[in-house]
């Protein structure tokens, strides 16, 4: 198309031909050069011609060009001066029975009234919306709770008032469709309204959704219901909804609350949460479902720094530890997180005789996930504590790891304990991980002796020559002269060297390392001699 508008041929005809076509595929390929077109033909035929032409489209064409229609002006409508002149076309969008479509018109109508002044608001959109709204068929009142809260702050006085009546007449529709969308959209109208408009008109609304007698539209509104409490934390009603959807018999309620734990806690503020919801909430972590235990403690992990120590150690630290014996493995993966994290406020004391111990346990966990999970969340509780947290117990954890059947677990085993190294510094290295880390040359899976080496010479980078003159060469050296084993493992020490040799000192070059150099050359295995 595009080529074509050099020659002397009509960009709108060529458009219409393609939008004509019984092929479904050209008639979206054609669509969605609606851009291209209007540049071609110029502003006042797009108003004349292009406009009329679209709007008569709405009525004849499917779902499928119907929604890149309102895909394709949400990015055309900047290059007309006229910002109105497809809100008609995208009014007809909006009351359409294809749930998609209607959204993708309605967040066109979004991005359009962004642009617009008070004034057009005023005028023309907000006149707009209330016509969606008293549109018999109910697809057009669906629409206008997406776009009341967009039109309201730039309406009159008299108009706003209007639309909040429009708002409650759509939390109290006759159909179910309209009201769970109104449940849904009440967070964001809620934080254009004026706050004392949010608290005596826009609560009480919400009250009554959250007891709907349909589940969809429960659900919805309980799903927004930070959003409520952040505007109004200290709101008694908001507080009794989130006590009654802890304890609501439908798993899904709270499995939605479960979801938002972090969030509740940040919008009441520390003191609310920890005083009046905290216990409530870490019952969910004791919940039947497991679905909803997993999302508990997952959503607790993300907003610990809110909560004092005191109510840490009071609420949720038992909780966790009475049921980190759980079958449930994406649970106990989250209680692995949590209690990493939980580590890093705490007293060492405290972390060492609580804490610690129920890691070693979940490190002897059948799933790889759970025991994977624990070894990332001790290299944050190495940057907090230190080598004081790698006593015996968590050494002996580690110790087995590397004898894991799995050698992905291995593997994780290597890698997390060359970043803990790292973070632990030479001594406390030597002191706790240091003897467990240099198994990589024996062990039977190649690609965990290349992660060995990989870290090898990490560690080297930090610790120096010293560290690999001292330490790893010898291993290296005792590895490759062990004749019990095959060439791969020669082959490790020798790519070990490789990866070392500038941290080793010329002494152990010139008396140790060619010399051994000398004899591989002399290998009847090629790969040993080609390494």
């Amino acid at each position: 198309l595009q080529a074509n508008l050099n020659m002397e041929i009509d960009a709108l005809k060529l458009f219409k031909d393609g939008v004509a076509s019984d092929d479904i595929e050209v008639k979206v390929d054609t669509i969605k050069k609606l851009s291209i077109v209007m540049k071609a033909i110029g502003e006042s035929r797009v108003h004349d011609e292009l406009v009329p032409y679209l709007t008569d489209l709405t009525s004849k064409e499917d779902d499928e060009v119907l929604y890149v229609l309102a895909e394709q002006i949400e990015k055309a409508w900047t290059h007309v001066s006229d910002k109105l002149t497809f809100l008609p076309i995208l009014k007809i969008l909006a009351k359409v029975d294809e749930t998609i479509v209607r959204e993708e018109a309605a967040k066109t109508m979004e991005s359009i009234e962004a642009s617009l002044s008070s004034k057009h608001v005023q005028g023309t959109f907000v006149p707009l919306v209330m016509e969606l709204i008293g549109e018999e068929w109910f697809t057009g009142r669906l629409t206008s709770s997406l776009l009341i809260p967009t039109a309201y702050p730039k309406a009159t006085s008299k108009q706003k008032e209007k639309l909040r009546k429009f708002f409650h007449r759509l939390c109290h529709d006759e159909m179910p469709m309209v009201r769970k969308a109104a449940a849904g959209n009440i967070g964001n109208f809620a934080k254009n309204v004026e706050k004392e408009v949010a608290e005596d008109e826009i609560i009480p609304n919400y009250a009554e959704l959250t007891k709907d007698e349909h589940d969809n539209i429960k659900l919805a509104a309980i799903g927004v219901l930070h959003e409520l409490v952040t505007l109004a934390p200290a709101s008694k009603t908001l507080l009794t909804i989130t006590k009654d959807a802890i304890a609501d018999k439908s798993w899904k309620v709270r499995h939605v609350i479960a979801k938002q734990i972090d969030s509740l806690i940040k919008g009441f503020g520390k003191k609310i949460a920890s005083t009046h919801i905290l216990d409530d909430l870490s019952k969910l972590l004791k919940d039947t479902e497991g679905e909803v235990r997993q999302e508990a403690v997952h959503s607790f992990t993300k907003c610990l720094n809110l909560l004092d120590k005191k109510k840490l150690e009071q609420y949720l630290l038992p909780t966790l530890k009475e049921t980190y014996k759980d079958d449930y493995a994406n649970y106990k993966e989250g209680i692995a997180q949590c209690l990493c994290e939980i580590a890093s406020l705490l007293d060492d004391s405290n972390v060492t005789s609580s804490i610690v111990p129920i890691l070693v346990e979940l490190m002897k966990d059948d799933n790889s996930i759970v025991k994977i999970t624990v070894l990332e969340g001790l290299v944050k509780m190495a940057k907090h504590l230190g080598v004081s947290v790698f006593d015996t117990a968590l050494q002996d954890g580690f110790k087995a790891l590397i004898k894991e059947a799995a050698w992905r677990v291995r593997m994780s085993v290597y890698d997390l304990i060359g970043e803990i190294g790292v973070i632990l510094g030479r001594q406390g290295f030597s002191d706790t991980l240091e003897e467990i880390f240099l198994c990589y040359f024996s062990d039977k899976a190649a690609a965990i002796r290349e992660k060995g080496i990989e870290k090898a010479h990490d560690l080297a980078n930090v610790y120096g020559s010293d560290w690999v003159s001292e330490k790893l060469l010898p291993k290296a050296f005792e590895n490759y002269h062990n004749d019990e084993q095959g060439y791969q493992y020669r082959m490790c020490s020798l790519m070990t060297f490789e990866k070392v040799i500038r941290f080793m000192s010329d002494s152990d070059i010139r008396t140790k390392f060619i010399p051994l150099l000398m004899k591989g050359s002399e290998e009847k295995v090629p790969n040993v001699r080609f390494c």
